[in-house]
């Protein structure tokens, strides 16, 4: 049985990664690869290509999303193979969003985190928690207006439960006392059966061991999961021979969509018309915290037109356009700004008579709904043009910008608004080839350095292929292609609705 371990870099994966090493080695098992990377990375192929030289038969990945969405699509674009994937973190708990994206290889996914309690069989929960897991769901989806709860949610939530009613209680019941030996004490004691919690496992603490690295440890350990294919099949034969009343247990198939949570931006059947002349049709697409997405398309094909919608330039006809679960079609420009959505035009149409600092400075009044001094603002416009690469000089004015400085100011007063989404709407156009490769790589280091997530509407693919992480190609209003950005080169609809038919391009 050959392992192989990659993880996030930060603390939360090192650490992780560091007890799958301790476990497998203590079971002798063959690690044959252990390789972290940066969470904001904006290619993972290289690693995809050390897993299909390594050949492992059980993978374990550490991550958090965008990295273990981008991971697993290049993974899957690159011919990985493997027998079985063991997925740490919030982001692989999502169950009910696997399937839709990959279909029966779902059935090589496991689970190491637990999953939301919405996702489960409340009946099977043990006595009264089904009652408080109705609640935490009913009261979370009513205060924050979302459907699909995020798996941190239950996590807090349960997480805080735990410690409240079989920790503190006992301790304060027993000892009169909250102090830290008071505590540890009573979470000595702790032994839930399965099913009783919200997410539906049990669990104990126990006394540490020399390579747990921490002074307790709960029966559910990331440990556990190192046992190999072997292991995880024995999992699911003894949950397949449990008792009806009795919860399955944390390591299981993944049976949903492969989204870490829910998408930054979801656009559902999202519908535009003028009079008789439908400019957008049905169009769906979402978006990945940290992504960068291109929408692409030849003139008229409706790029435009979809993202004034979002932006709140124009209602939908029909459809719905979600941002951080909120719905927000048909919102005003204004308050789609100061939900988080900044935007640039394709034409720049800057105030000439004032310096950059005042355009940018306008704009960060503008984010703000006014909410913040003059001083706040200018220091939020300085930063916007220094990301841009604009200088920040009170004396510099818009005169004497060509069109690559007329790009960037418009640019900089998007970003002077904070935004958490930036819609950049055909940023290379009347730019030289130059200017188009260096307006690219600043989209790219705008995401890198601050996780803007952007949507990059654009009908030149060139250079925006190299950048975008994931494309949506448009042609007379629907959605003829989405994918990633190599297979889209190659995607014959793609190739006609730029280049014609292949009669003509032969020709």
């Amino acid at each position: 049985m050959r392992l192989a371990a990659i993880y996030e870099d930060g603390p939360y994966g090192t650490g992780v990664a560091a007890a799958i090493e301790a476990n497998a080695r203590a079971r002798n098992m063959p690690l044959v690869l252990k390789e972290g990377y940066a969470a904001t990375a904006p290619d993972l192929s290289t690693l995809v290509t050390k897993l299909r030289r390594e050949r492992p038969d059980v993978m374990l990945h550490v991550g958090y999303n965008p990295d273990i969405t981008l991971f697993l699509r290049q993974a899957k674009a690159g011919g990985l193979r493997f027998k079985a994937l063991i997925g740490h973190g919030a982001g692989y708990a999502q169950i009910d969003r696997l399937t839709d994206t990959f279909g029966n290889d779902v059935n090589h996914f496991y689970n190491v985190d637990p999953v939301g309690t919405q996702m489960l069989d409340w009946s099977r929960l043990g006595p009264g928690v089904a009652d408080l897991a109705k609640a935490f769901v009913e009261r979370y989806q009513a205060k924050h207006r979302v459907r699909d709860l995020p798996a941190h949610a239950s996590m807090g939530f349960n997480n805080t439960w735990i410690f409240l009613e079989h920790v503190l209680k006992p301790a304060v019941r027993k000892t009169g006392d909250m102090s830290p030996d008071a505590l540890r004490e009573a979470a000595l004691e702790v032994d839930i059966p399965i099913g009783g919690t919200i997410q539906g496992y049990g669990g104990e603490v126990r006394p540490a061991r020399p390579c747990d690295g921490g002074p307790e440890r709960t029966r559910l350990s990331h440990g556990d999961a190192v046992r190999g294919w072997q292991g995880l099949r024995r999992v699911a034969d003894r949950d397949r021979r449990r008792p009806a009343g009795a919860a399955a247990a944390v390591l299981e198939p993944l049976r949903g969509p492969l989204v870490s949570d829910a998408p930054l931006l979801a656009v559902e059947g999202l519908t535009k018309r003028f009079g008789g002349f439908t400019a957008v049709d049905g169009v769906s697409f979402s978006v990945a915290k940290g992504e960068i997405l291109g929408l692409l398309g030849p003139n008229g094909s409706g790029k435009s037109t979809t993202f004034k919608c979002i932006a709140g330039m124009l209602k939908p006809t029909a459809g719905s356009v979600r941002f951080e679960g909120r719905e927000i079609a048909g919102l005003t420009a204004d308050e789609v700004c100061r939900r988080g959505i900044g935007r640039t035009f394709q034409i720049p149409r800057p105030f000439r008579n004032l310096s950059l600092l005042e355009n940018a400075v306008l704009a960060a009044h503008y984010g703000a709904g006014g909410a913040i001094g003059r001083e706040e603002a200018k220091a939020r416009a300085r930063d916007a043009l220094r990301l841009a690469q604009l200088p920040d000089d009170p004396g510099a004015g818009v005169h004497g910008l060509g069109a690559a400085g007329l790009k960037k100011l418009e640019l900089a007063r998007a970003l002077a608004t904070q935004p958490r989404l930036l819609l950049a709407d055909e940023s290379l156009g009347g730019l030289d080839a130059a200017e188009m490769r260096a307006a690219a790589q600043m989209l790219k280091r705008i995401r890198d350095e601050r996780g803007i997530t952007i949507v990059w509407v654009e009908h030149i693919m060139g250079v925006l292929l190299s950048v975008v992480d994931r494309v949506v190609v448009l042609d007379h209003g629907a959605v003829i292609f989405e994918g990633a950005p190599q297979a889209a080169q190659e995607d014959e609809r793609v190739a006609e609705v730029y280049l014609g038919p292949p009669e003509s391009r032969a020709a």
